[in-house]
């Protein structure tokens, strides 16, 4: 993979043309993930849509360096870059991504089709062009998170696992609070004469456990936010 360490200082922009011109000959297929972490965060502080193709993404490095020349920094793909953003503002941006992204596809379906003579609302080509945009820096995003949760750590346990272990326990505790709320009816069938129904369980017991299961999950949810704050986006 190309490198920026030939540039010269003096002369910003032939050095990111240099740069631009070198990763483009020397990387003819599919970029790599981390190359193209690289390249889409870059985009994204320079406010430039990404999208999915190899030479798009490679125009978007450009275009960033260009950006970044005018403030002293560099994101290069192969020279390091300082990333501030913190775990638990990935997984907000994550979830206003798939909002927004929700919302631009109903306007699309509102906007493809007019009667003969008419104009959409909005411009579909615009849309379709923010669509893809968020769908790239939603990409980004999700390869992002997964990589630091699973190369960061809390209590011994990567977040990973204590993602798997809040989202299985919720699954238990919502399956004993059912128990309880059956175990503690007292219903009484009709069959020609009336028949008790008893809980073979007790609901006493039940409600117990799901208190402990409330309170894991609980904890657990304070440990996770508290990682995700402290803990910087990996690339």
């Amino acid at each position: 993979m190309a490198v920026c360490s030939s540039a010269d200082p003096s002369r910003p922009a032939d050095g990111l043309k240099s740069c631009f011109a070198a990763y483009y000959t020397t990387s003819p297929k599919r970029l790599q993930d981390t190359e193209t972490l690289r390249i889409m965060k870059a985009a994204g502080r320079a406010g430039i849509p990404c999208q999915t193709g190899l030479l798009f993404r490679i125009e978007l490095c450009y275009l960033s360096f260009d950006e970044q020349s005018r403030t002293g920094g560099s994101d290069c793909p192969g020279a390091r870059s300082e990333n501030d953003m913190k775990l638990a503002e990935a997984l907000q941006e994550r979830a206003d991504l798939n909002r927004k992204i929700e919302e631009l596809r109903r306007r699309l379906q509102n906007n493809i089709l007019v009667q003969e003579g008419e104009e959409p609302s909005e411009d579909p080509a615009g849309l379709l062009e923010e669509l893809n945009a968020s769908i790239g820096r939603l990409e980004y995003l999700m390869a992002a998170i997964n990589l630091t949760n699973c190369r960061t750590k809390a209590e011994g346990m990567t977040l990973t696992a204590l993602i798997a272990r809040k989202d299985t326990l919720m699954v238990k505790l919502s399956a004993y609070r059912d128990l309880v709320y059956s175990a503690g009816q007292s219903t009484n069938r009709a069959r020609g004469t009336e028949i008790r129904v008893r809980s073979v369980l007790k609901a006493g017991e039940l409600q117990k456990t799901a208190d402990r299961l409330a309170k894991e999950v609980r904890e657990l949810d304070t440990l996770l936010q508290e990682t995700n704050w402290t803990t910087k986006l990996i690339e």
